[in-house]
């Protein structure tokens, strides 16, 4: 069983402002092996989401992944849990599955 691999692709270096004291970032999280122990997700530099932001940020996920799967953002794990709602017993993911790729969009203090 390989362990859980992702990678985060931002559209912007930095969170830009919203509102004063309030930014945004948005991107695209590929979890191209899901496992059920789960890893933050990290930018090609190591950066995760909260440290572009002065506390964790809320996650809002595309409804699902370019794969059909269901995910939901997991912020004690800064990560992204997922679901197969398309199989015969929906539940989470089986290990070792691409889960594909899930537009986001975070919004935070900055």
């Amino acid at each position: 069983m390989a362990a859980y691999a992702a990678s985060m692709t931002l559209s912007q270096p930095k969170a830009r402002p919203l509102t004063p004291g309030i930014g945004y970032m948005f991107g695209t999280m590929d979890v191209t092996n899901y496992n059920s122990t789960l890893a933050e997700i990290v930018d090609g530099n190591g950066n995760g989401l909260n440290d572009f932001f002065r506390s964790a940020p809320k996650v809002f996920l595309s409804s699902c992944s370019d794969l059909g799967y269901t995910g939901i953002w997991d912020a004690t794990g800064k990560t992204v849990k997922c679901w197969d709602q398309l199989d015969a017993a929906p539940g989470e993911l089986a290990n070792d599955v691409d889960a594909g790729s899930f537009d986001f969009i975070a919004i935070g203090p900055i």
